[in-house]
């Protein structure tokens, strides 16, 4: 299966059904629609329906509202060269969307794209529109949201736009009001393939980023559940083998993901602290003693001693 989140066809993606209609729709030829807010959670997959409306939407000819990836306009997005988009996203330590970014300032610091409104001065050169996405448009100052709303109330017939935000009520009412409003909710359960085990999946808690990672190594969550549920009848004396089966997890998880050892060691601890909240929720010591380990380890404590004390801290209680 096609990860959702490297998606190149909106089939691809996993549920959100409503969302792929809405979107064919939008880039059919004849569709006026000239602006569109994508919202939802983190990893509820906006960011892909907005990529793949983008590509449709600059498409010389678009099958079935979709982008046919073939012509002149889809090669070149595919490179990221399309003279007819841009994509503007948070910028600096401030992590804003900035006035230049959306019209043309005089700055020490240039934008790292052509402003909005001097992409948007001339008609499209290769492209059935020019498109806007704008990533994280909750992140705009008032200044950019300001400057944004002027070309979103009279654009030109050949103008579009593609918004995204995990946090609607931050994004400006006369921004909200000129585009068409699309929630991206989080999968549900029968959205799933089949090979996912469900209990596995709804640790995910509906994430389709953390979704997709589960499809690509289902036996790396599997086994972190299952080494969660062994926990629960374990006595103390085994706490150092306890110990020694997460490091080996951890191991694999590094592999599996092609990632640092100790980023690798936080990611599990994080998931295992989530699964024993669900196993044993009457245990919030066990949560407190895995949130402590994941803190630890990512201020550089030596994994193996600290799994070793917190499994010593768990276990003491069984």
């Amino acid at each position: 299966m096609s990860s959702s989140l490297n998606a190149s066809k909106l089939d691809d993606l996993v549920g959100l059904q409503s969302i792929k209609r809405a979107a064919r729709k939008l880039a059919t030829p004849g569709n006026t629609t000239h602006a569109v807010l994508l919202y939802g959670g983190e990893g509820s997959g906006k960011s892909t329906v907005a990529r793949l409306l983008s590509q449709a939407w600059l498409c010389l000819s678009p099958v079935e509202g979709e982008a046919c990836g073939d012509c002149k306009a889809c090669r070149s997005f595919a490179k990221q060269q399309n003279a007819d988009f841009v994509r503007v996203s948070p910028m600096g330590k401030s992590n804003l969307i900035l006035l230049r970014q959306i019209v043309p300032v005089e700055s020490p610091e240039p934008a790292p794209h052509i402003p909005v409104t001097v992409l948007l001065r001339t008609p499209p050169i290769t492209s059935r529109h020019k498109v806007v996405l704008i990533e994280n448009a909750d992140r705009m100052n008032s200044d950019s949201a300001n400057a944004l709303l002027k070309s979103l109330e009279e654009p030109f017939e050949y103008t579009r736009f593609v918004l995204t935000s995990s946090s609607l009520s931050r994004i400006l009412p006369t921004i909200r009001s000129r585009c068409m409003s699309i929630s991206c909710p989080y999968p549900m359960a029968q959205d799933l393939p089949d090979t996912i085990d469900k209990k596995v999946a709804e640790m995910a808690e509906g994430s389709l980023g953390e979704i997709e990672r589960i499809i690509e190594n289902p036996e790396i969550y599997s086994s972190l559940w299952q080494f969660a549920e062994s926990l629960m009848s374990r006595k103390a004396y085994e706490a150092l083998a306890a110990a020694d089966e997460f490091k080996r997890i951890c191991e694999n998880w590094a592999e599996a993901y092609d990632i640092a050892a100790r980023k690798a060691q936080s990611e599990a601890s994080a998931h295992l602290a989530r699964y024993i909240m669900k196993l044993r929720p009457d245990r919030p010591a066990w949560v407190h003693a895995v949130a402590e380990t994941h803190r630890r380890i990512q201020q550089n404590a030596h994994p193996l001693a600290t799994f070793d004390a917190m499994f010593a801290e768990m276990l003491a209680e069984q």
